[in-house]
């Protein structure tokens, strides 16, 4: 899709506006990211129903959440994929962040192995997790964009991207998922975020639209060494790992079934393996040891 220079100019005002959070890891929060016209086509177009489902995940770390790729989206419900996954959405970070040589997961076959557009439903949530360290190709995951796109969204309906600190054990900011908003963040393994619960109607959904971002690993170290010169506590790093969530509260509550359910207690038993993994290589990182393809 050609974007007109109207709507790029649009959403490049509202990024400028934005203001730099410090905590608990950089982040913006972009209000009327899209036109209206162009927000008001996109929600009435019936995201919902258009976008073909992967994966739909209920366990006690992630419930009520369903992921899906493009096909069979029209060119509008296409806009924040490819805005985001483009050039426009590498400029942004390049400029938010200060890394250079972005690209995206839009930039990769089927998206690196990862999906769009996001639906939750009434009751679901996610529990605190880290996302992937890297792409299938050895770059490093340097930010996250998530784009707000249910129709509305009142804040009694919960829903909110909750920023965890880098225990991931303690809350330190929520973002409600208010219609049209960006939120971008700079990733690194200790960038702990979640969803809170959905308290919404059971014919709503919490529709959202995901762009990672991913940069050579001397160009990401640039990045952290810009942030890691204002606070040698709250240092950033990265290392080799999948997926990470915190097998137990916060949102989540990790329990052990009985053997009539050998399939669930080993989805549970892999959350545990896994978050151990991560525990060892956070370790062996901090003290100086390399953990990384």
């Amino acid at each position: 899709m050609k974007f007109t220079d109207l709507m790029l100019d649009h959403c490049e005002k509202a990024c400028r506006s934005a203001n730099l959070i410090q905590k608990p890891f950089p982040h913006y929060v972009i209000d009327d990211f899209l036109p209206a016209d162009i927000f008001s086509e996109l929600v009435n177009v019936g995201l919902a129903e258009k976008a073909l489902i992967k994966r739909q995940f209920e366990t006690s770390l992630e419930s009520g959440k369903s992921v899906h790729g493009n096909e069979g989206m029209n060119s509008t419900s296409n806009i924040p994929i490819q805005l985001l996954g483009g050039k426009f959405g590498s400029k942004l970070i390049s400029d938010l962040f200060g890394v250079d040589g972005v690209s995206s997961m839009f930039d990769r076959p089927n998206f690196g192995g990862y999906y769009p557009f996001h639906q939750m439903s009434e009751g679901g949530f996610l529990g605190a997790h880290v996302d992937h360290s890297s792409s299938a190709d050895g770059q490093i995951h340097i930010a996250n964009c998530i784009f707000y796109a249910s129709p509305n969204w009142p804040e009694l309906w919960g829903g909110d991207t909750i920023l965890f600190d880098r225990s991931g054990l303690r809350e330190v900011a929520r973002v409600h998922p208010k219609p049209n908003r960006l939120l971008v963040f700079l990733h690194s393994s200790l960038a702990f975020h979640g969803v809170d619960t959905l308290h919404c109607p059971t014919n709503a959904k919490r529709m959202t639209y995901y762009m990672d971002y991913y940069a050579t690993s001397e160009n990401a170290n640039k990045a952290y060494a810009r942030y890691n010169a204002v606070s040698r506590i709250n240092r950033f790093r990265t290392w080799n790992h999948g997926t990470i969530f915190i097998p137990f509260h916060p949102l989540g509550t990790f329990r052990l079934p009985g053997f009539s359910s050998i399939k669930h207690m080993k989805g549970e038993l892999a959350y545990a393996f896994h978050y151990a993994k991560y525990i060892l290589a956070r370790l062996f990182t901090r003290f100086g040891f390399t953990w990384f393809r």
